[in-house]
């Protein structure tokens, strides 16, 4: 089973995204920035996403995806932003870039995790509340 590791600050909305990947049968951790460093040495994830809700400056984001990396070099980093703008611009070391939207997120995820798409994953999201939501 993969394992995928959801980093950010707000934990209403990091259980919500929780939710809809583990319907991939992935195992689903959730961690603020200050829970991060407890997991680095403490497991193995097959991808890692950060939210938007993690307000780090460009620095502090290189330097986390570049930890990143140097741990689990065979992991994808997703990094959902809003807009597109100057945050995503920044880092210059993300795997891939979206929106918030929960049937983007699981793309973007079965994608990076080379899982083959599925119908099931496609219809996980009639009548699920938008992000903004949640």
């Amino acid at each position: 089973m993969e394992r995928i590791l959801l980093i950010g600050e707000e934990p209403r909305l990091l259980s919500r995204r929780a939710e809809i990947l583990a319907k991939t049968h992935a195992c689903v951790t959730c961690c603020d920035i200050n829970q991060w460093s407890s997991l680095l040495w403490n497991g193995s994830f097959e991808l890692v996403i950060l939210c938007h809700t993690l307000l780090i400056s460009g620095v502090r984001r290189s330097c986390l995806i570049a930890d990143i990396y140097r741990r689990w070099p065979e992991a994808s980093v997703l990094q959902v932003v809003r807009g597109h703008g100057k945050q995503a611009a920044a880092t210059g070391l993300d795997t891939s870039l979206l929106s918030g939207d929960p049937s983007e997120l699981v793309q973007a995820t079965v994608k990076l995790l080379g899982k083959p798409p599925q119908e099931e994953w496609l219809s996980i999201f009639e009548g699920s509340p938008t992000e903004d939501a949640a």
